[in-house]
């Protein structure tokens, strides 16, 4: 049976990605910083769907973010059909009184994380 990696499954746009993933039939693999959010998503796609559902609690924007997301998915590797790379996130308020750490994490989540794990999947994507 087929497989599906979402990242940023907790809630929003992942977590209805998830669902609709879900009622095409996909195994899922569902990553997301939010352990509370992603347990919840877990147990309401249970709830209505069959498939089998892992997940895994990971903060995209640390520099070993995507070699850690290809471990924890080798298992599923001969079925992962689709990477959907959804993580990430944005801050509200003035530039200037927001710290910079805040705002260079925005681009380790949005940019390098996604840009990593693409390159990373590429590979087993196109065999």
């Amino acid at each position: 049976m087929a497989y599906a990696l979402i990242t940023g499954a907790a809630k929003g746009i992942g977590r209805a990605i998830a669902e609709e993933m879900a009622a095409r039939n996909y195994n899922l693999l569902l990553v997301d910083i939010d352990e509370a959010g992603l347990a919840r998503t877990a147990q309401e796609l249970n709830d209505k769907f069959t498939q089998f559902i892992l997940t895994l609690t990971l903060d995209l924007s640390k520099r070993d973010a995507a070699e850690s997301l290809w471990k924890w998915t080798q298992p599923y590797h001969k079925d992962l059909n689709i990477v959907i790379n959804n993580a990430g996130y944005g801050l509200n308020g003035p530039f200037e009184k927001m710290g910079i750490d805040e705002q260079l994490n925005i681009i380790d989540v949005n940019i390098r994380a996604q840009l990593t794990i693409a390159h990373t999947f590429i590979p087993l994507l196109k065999t």
